[in-house]
């Protein structure tokens, strides 16, 4: 292993520590009721979605929502990967821990993942940058960047409304 990949494991370690410290621990119940709330943001977002006379800002809101619970619940969900497993089965492993929350947009990047991450082992070059962090990790740089750009996305639309410009999702349907 180069010093560089050293680093990389001791920093992400550090990292790894720091989040998993401050993670909630759940009762049954609890870990019930948020993720009882999650699928509810999902179904949300995804109605709005679907409707074509939704407003921009609910269905800019119940986006961001849905992320921002995504994001709680990963933090609250600390795992290890396992020591000596292939990087494909790791992010195999992370697809079955996150399929319950039902995103689709994150079960299709968690595959991708996972599919990346066999083509690599089979020799197939990839060039796209691929994250060598721990899979818990990656996925929560992830969700945290899904977050922050449904706000990016919430308040611009927000700004648009006041202005009376034109609505995004007009163009988008």
């Amino acid at each position: 292993m180069s010093e560089r990949g050293a680093a990389c494991e001791i920093a992400d370690e550090a990292r790894f520590g720091r989040l998993a410290a401050a993670a909630r621990i759940f009762t049954r119940a609890e870990a019930a009721t948020q993720l009882a709330e999650l699928h509810e943001a999902v179904r949300r977002e995804e109605e709005f979605q679907d409707d074509p006379r939704a407003a921009e800002i609910e269905t800019r809101q119940a986006s961001f929502e849905k992320w921002r619970l995504i994001d709680r619940w990963t933090r609250d969900c600390p795992y290890r990967d396992r020591a000596r497993a292939r990087r494909s089965d790791l992010w195999r492993e992370a697809l079955e821990r996150f399929r319950p929350l039902r995103d689709c947009e994150l079960i299709d990047w968690l595959a991708l993942q996972v599919e990346v991450a066999a083509n690599i082992e089979k020799g197939a070059a990839d060039t796209r940058p691929r994250d060598p962090s721990p899979t818990w990790l990656a996925t929560l740089d992830y969700v945290a960047n899904r977050k922050r750009k449904a706000l990016a996305v919430l308040h611009w639309a927000r700004a648009a409304e006041e202005d009376g410009a034109p609505r995004a999702l007009d163009h988008e349907r």
